[in-house]
């Protein structure tokens, strides 16, 4: 996240200095880049002066060698956010030319935000989750641990078909302020959503798909949302995955084979096919492959590399990265 501060917060005797500390301090700790100027087109102070450089002339000795090094942590911008593009905070407590396009926060809003992790908005947090966590690239998959072990991401139900009534909801300055307690364009500063296809091929995605998307796109948002480009997630498990799956779980030799059997057959149909099925191989009712991305199995990261699954899951990670 980007954030521009108008340096006459720092002149401002309405504004808390708790506030202004807490505003470094939390931006600092999510790792932000955070600018200090007169203006949004203006250049950033890279060392402080005006007011801000007055302000920290107020400060204890401590505390002002605490604030200048935070301010040089803050300098920093990510090639993330240069590449992929991120979101633009403004924070001032006088009003701003309209022609300066960004989520407009006044201090104390702004104190909230910043602090906050990136939110995964996903139909199922614990099953989406966990095929994020298994599928990632290896490089990727380490940093996903130690944001979510930071509190810098955090995953959210959305509860499957209240998937698009929740980003609509939020979409709206009045009901997002009620429920979150800051406008609609701060609710999506810090979230993503992901969601299933849900469709029998490529180019037709399930309703729920289809509403989700439309939701995100009148929000002007559909940048911050991923469509998965198989059925669903469990269509992402490896077939070496789906063979230690069908071992595990069952004792009957006879079944087993004949699931082997199924299995087999489903992995040979050309990626469209097997990619959009609406049935995952399964004996009766059970469904042995729902939902297996925690199963204590001998993963492999070599299984979603050779089933291609790497370059999409790629891209999801990069949408968080530059989220941040």
């Amino acid at each position: 996240m980007i954030v521009w501060v108008n340096s006459q917060i720092f002149a401002d005797a309405s504004a808390r200095e708790v506030d202004r500390l807490a505003l470094l301090r939390n931006a600092a700790r999510r790792q932000h880049t955070l600018m200090i100027s007169e203006g949004p087109t203006i250049a950033a102070q890279r060392s402080p002066s005006g007011a801000f450089g007055g302000w920290l002339d107020t400060l204890t000795d401590t505390l002002r060698w605490e604030v200048a090094h935070l301010h040089e942590q803050l300098q920093h911008v990510t090639p993330m956010a240069v590449t992929r593009g991120t979101e633009r905070i403004l924070v001032s407590n006088t009003e701003l030319d309209a022609s300066h396009s960004g989520c407009r926060l006044n201090l104390r809003e702004a104190v909230r935000i910043v602090g906050l992790p990136i939110f995964m908005l996903v139909e199922n947090i614990v099953n989406d989750a966990a095929f994020l966590r298994r599928a990632m690239p290896p490089r990727w998959a380490v940093r996903i641990e130690q944001w979510e072990r930071a509190g810098m991401l955090r995953f959210e139900h959305g509860g499957g078909s209240s998937l698009p009534q929740i980003v609509k909801h939020f979409s709206q300055d009045e009901a997002c302020r009620r429920s979150f307690g800051l406008p609609a364009a701060a609710w999506w500063a810090v979230h993503l959503v992901l969601s299933d296809h849900d469709g029998d091929g490529a180019g037709n995605p399930g309703t729920l798909a289809r509403q989700t998307y439309r939701a995100c796109r009148s929000a002007g948002m559909e940048s911050r949302m991923h469509r998965l480009e198989r059925r669903t997630a469990d269509h992402y498990l490896p077939k070496e995955a789906v063979l230690e799956v069908v071992r595990l779980k069952l004792t009957s030799e006879n079944d087993r084979q004949l699931l082997e059997q199924l299995v087999e057959a489903h992995f040979n149909a050309t990626p469209p096919i097997r990619h959009f099925a609406a049935q995952l191989p399964k004996l009766g009712d059970k469904d042995f492959l729902k939902n297996r991305f925690n199963e204590p199995l001998n993963w492999s990261e070599r299984w979603f590399r050779d089933d291609d699954a790497w370059p999409e899951l790629t891209r999801i990670a990069e949408k968080i990265a530059a989220a941040m």
